[in-house]
C-alpha cells in the first residue's frame, strides 16, 4: 500500500521552514511532526521542481502538489534519476582534488537516462544554495597576513650513503593580498625547523606582514583559545617578539580561517612536487635548491583569471606595505624546563653548572639555550646570561652573582699564594708550597695557606719565616702547628737576657759542689 501523502499545508511548512529560516531537516520534522527522511524527499522533490519560498502568488495547493507529484504517466524526462545531493557534497569535502565533472561522470554511467551536465550542475547549485551555511568572502589588504601551513604530500629525498629513501617536510607561507608564495623542505615540524622556515619566510619577502596564520600545530600554538589570547610556543613567541609581529592562530576544523595557505598547499603541490616528481635528491640542500627555482618560475607564471603575475601583484600591493626587517638577525632560541637554584647559586643546563646571583637561591628558573649563549630567567625577567659551555660537569661562574665573602675567596689561586709567600722570605714560600703539593686539588690548601700567611701579619714576617724554617725541619705543615711555633718563636724573643755581675753566682757555681 504506498504511503499516505503529505498534506500540503505541511509541505508549505517545511518550504518555508527550509528556504526562510534555514532549520535543519531533523529541526523541521520535529516542528511539522513528520520523519527527517520525509522532509528530505520532499526537499529534493521541490529542488527538482525549482521551487523556493515564497511561492509564486496565487499558486493552489493543488497547483502545488501537481507539481510536486506529477502525474505517473510521465516523460522520458521526467523519470530522470535525482542525484543525491548531500552524498555529492560529502564527496568533494572529503577529497579536495576531486571535480564536480568527476561525479557527473560516475552518475550518468550508472544512470545513462540521467541529466546532463549543465542541469547536473544548475540543480547541484540550487541544492547547495538552499542546503549550506552562507560564506563570508574574505578581502585581504595589503601587507596584513602571511598564511603558513605543512603540505600532507611530502617530497623524498635519498641518503648518498646508505640509499635509504626517507620522506620530508614542505613548507608553504603565501601572502593574502598577492598570493605571493614560499616553500622549502625541512626535516620536521618541530619548533626549530618550522622557526627557521618562517625567519627564511620573512627574509625572502624582504618585510614583515602584519600578521602571521599559522595552523594549530604545537610548534606554533600550544592552547587555542576562541575568547581569549591563544597560548603560543615560547620559541615561536620570542620570534613574534624579535619580528615584531602579531599571530592569528586558524580556528581548529575551520579551514576557511586559512584557505590561502591550504590554496597555497594544493598549488605547490601541483606545480613543484608533481613537476619533481621523477627527480632524485641526494639530501635536502639539493631538493630545496629546486624547489627555489620552482618557486621563482610560479610566482613569475601569468594568472589565469586576472592580470599580472604573483611577483607583480606582491610588487605593486604587498611589498609597499610591509615593514622592514630588525636591523639584528633572528636567533634561534630553546627553553628548558623550570630549574631550582642550587645552594651554590648554580643551575644545571645541558649537564653544565650555570651561575645567578645569590639572592635568587631557591627559587624556580628556566634556561633559554641560543647556539652560542645561555640565558636564565626568572619568569619574564632575565636575570643571568652566559656563553654556552659544553663541557659536562663544569662550572661557569659570573663573580658579581656570588656574596662578597665568596667573591674575595674566588680570587684566590695557588700562584697568588705563592707570590704572598715571596713577600716573607724563602722558608714561607718553601712551606706554601709543600703544602700546595700535598694535595691534588689545589683549592684545598686554599685555607691552610690563607691561614699560615695571616700569622705575618699578625706576629711579623721575621717570626713566622723563622718558624716556617722550624716546621720544614719538622715536616709539620698544617696551620694550627706552624702557629704554635710561631708562639714558640715569639716567647723565646721576648725572653730577657741574663745579667752578668760579680756579685751573682752563675750555674757553674752549683755544678761545683758549692766550693770556690
Amino acid at each position: 500500500m504506498p504511503a499516505k501523502r503529505v498534506l500540503m499545508k505541511k509541505i508549505k511548512r517545511i518550504l518555508e521552514l527550509r528556504f526562510a529560516f534555514k532549520l535543519s531537516h531533523r529541526a523541521i520534522g520535529r516542528d511539522v511532526g513528520i520523519g527527517r527522511g520525509s522532509v528530505s524527499r520532499i526537499l529534493e522533490r521541490a529542488t527538482v521542481a525549482n521551487l523556493t519560498w515564497p511561492l509564486p502568488d496565487g499558486m493552489t495547493d493543488a497547483e502545488l502538489e501537481a507539481i510536486l507529484y506529477p502525474s505517473t504517466v510521465r516523460s522520458a524526462s521526467a523519470q530522470r534519476p535525482v542525484p543525491r545531493w548531500a552524498e555529492v557534497q560529502l564527496e568533494l569535502t572529503k577529497h579536495r582534488t576531486l571535480t564536480l565533472a568527476q561525479l557527473w561522470k560516475e552518475y550518468i554511467a550508472a544512470h545513462p537516462e540521467g541529466y546532463q551536465y549543465s542541469r547536473y550542475c544548475d540543480l547541484y547549485r540550487s541544492w547547495r544554495s538552499a542546503n549550506m551555511d552562507p560564506v563570508m568572502r574574505h578581502t585581504h589588504k595589503a601587507g596584513d597576513r602571511l598564511f603558513v601551513d605543512y603540505s600532507g604530500k611530502k617530497p623524498c629525498v635519498v641518503d648518498p650513503d646508505t640509499g635509504e629513501v626517507r620522506t620530508v617536510e614542505l613548507f608553504v607561507a603565501v601572502l593574502g593580498a598577492s598570493n605571493y608564495l614560499y616553500a622549502e623542505a625541512t626535516e620536521t615540524q618541530k619548533t626549530r625547523d618550522f622557526c627557521g622556515s618562517v625567519c627564511r619566510t620573512l627574509e625572502f619577502l624582504g618585510g614583515v606582514p602584519r600578521a602571521i596564520v599559522p595552523d594549530n600545530l604545537k610548534a606554533a600554538v600550544i592552547q587555542f583559545k576562541k575568547d581569549d589570547v591563544s597560548v603560543l610556543n615560547e620559541s615561536f613567541r620570542d620570534l613574534t617578539e624579535h619580528y615584531q609581529v602579531g599571530v592569528l592562530p586558524a580556528r581548529p576544523r575551520k579551514p576557511r580561517d586559512k584557505g590561502k595557505a591550504e590554496l597555497g598547499v594544493l598549488v605547490a603541490q601541483r606545480k613543484i612536487l608533481a613537476v619533481l616528481r621523477n627527480v632524485t635528491f641526494f639530501g635536502i640542500q639539493e631538493l630545496n635548491a629546486a624547489i627555489f627555482e620552482e618557486v621563482k618560475s610560479l610566482n613569475l607564471t601569468p594568472f589565469q583569471k586576472m592580470p599580472g603575475t604573483r611577483r607583480s601583484r606582491f610588487e605593486e600591493v604587498d611589498r609597499p606595505a610591509l615593514r622592514p626587517l630588525p636591523a639584528n638577525p633572528y636567533v634561534y632560541g630553546a627553553w628548558t624546563g623550570k630549574r631550582k637554584v642550587a645552594p651554590d647559586y648554580h643551575v644545571q643546563i645541558e649537564k653544565h653548572f650555570y651561575s645567578v646571583p645569590h639572592t635568587y637561591l631557591g627559587r624556580s628558573v628556566r634556561g633559554l639555550i641560543r647556539p652560542c649563549t645561555v640565558e636564565i630567567y626568572l619568569g619574564e625577567e632575565r636575570i643571568a646570561s652566559h656563553i654556552r659551555s659544553l663541557t659536562s660537569g663544569q662550572y661557569t661562574t659570573n663573580l658579581i652573582h656570588m656574596p662578597v665573602h665568596h667573591r674575595e675567596y674566588a680570587k684566590w689561586s695557588a700562584r697568588r699564594f705563592i707570590r704572598w709567600a715571596h713577600t716573607i722570605g724563602p722558608q714561607t714560600t718553601a712551606l706554601i708550597e709543600a703544602n700546595f703539593a700535598r694535595f691534588q686539588i689545589p683549592e684545598q690548601a686554599y685555607r691552610r695557606c690563607m691561614a699560615i700567611l695571616r700569622l705575618g701579619s699578625a706576629f711579623g714576617h721575621d717570626v713566622l719565616e723563622k718558624a716556617c724554617g722550624i716546621a720544614l725541619e719538622q715536616q709539620t705543615l698544617s696551620s694550627p702547628a706552624v702557629k704554635k711555633i710561631v708562639k714558640r718563636v715569639t716567647a723565646e724573643q721576648h725572653q730577657k737576657p741574663p745579667i752578668e755581675h760579680e756579685n751573682i753566682r752563675g750555674a757553674n757555681y752549683y755544678t761545683s759542689n758549692g766550693t770556690s
